[in-house]
């Protein structure tokens, strides 16, 4: 950002356009009433007005109002970031779940120990998710029974939440990659490759990505 001798109303009608700009963005992904939408971009309009016209008035110089601008938009992307965090972490513990009955169902019940931990996960995961949108951006991020449990066997905070997040990643990617059985396939040997495909293909490109 410019110093305070370099400012001009040019700069601070660069920076409003660009918080508007991102609010529309925001409204858009995250806003989907459209009186609800409509009155977050009146707010944000009602705003950028407001210090426009302290600036004018010498309330504040053109620098102090692009720093407004600029520390808003800041905690406006946090706020984006927070949420489109905590909305995939949802959508990832949905899919865990799937996998846990896809991949459990698709093995006759061979595999149902490793299903009962995708679907642990998935659930501790949907919930982690569900009361951090609940309590909101700067509350303290929520801790499911799973994820305490990992704390407690590593004796630590810190250690507990790296071996669930590997443990996490680790299942969905086997949970993903997996060799299952193809419905509908006639067995003539104990493991024929051919009535096998990987588990992704079974439950979606969706559950891949996530």
């Amino acid at each position: 950002m410019k110093d305070e001798a370099q400012c001009s109303l040019d700069d601070l009608n660069q920076a409003a356009e660009e918080l508007i700009a991102l609010g529309c963005a925001a409204g858009a992904m995250h806003i989907h009433d459209g009186v609800a939408r409509l009155g977050f971009l009146g707010e944000v309009s009602a705003f950028v007005d407001e210090v426009v016209e302290d600036v004018k008035e010498g309330v504040i110089s053109a620098a102090e109002g692009v720093a407004v601008f600029w520390d808003e938009q800041q905690e406006l992307r946090d706020k984006l970031a927070y949420y489109g965090r905590n909305g995939f972490t949802f959508a990832g513990g949905v899919t865990q779940i799937y996998l846990s009955v896809g991949v459990t169902v698709a093995t006759r019940g061979a595999s149902v120990s490793a299903g009962i931990m995708y679907g642990s996960h998935g659930v501790n995961n949907i919930y982690e998710a569900s009361m951090n949108i609940y309590n909101g951006h700067g509350a303290t991020p929520a801790e499911g029974p799973v994820r305490k449990f990992y704390q407690y066997i590593a004796r630590g905070e810190y250690e507990g939440n790296m071996m669930y997040g590997a443990a996490d990643i680790g299942l969905s990617l086997r949970g993903l990659l997996g060799l299952v059985r193809k419905p509908e396939t006639f067995q003539l040997f104990r493991s024929d490759p051919l009535n096998y495909e990987r588990a992704y293909k079974k439950n979606g490109s969706v559950g891949f990505v996530f």
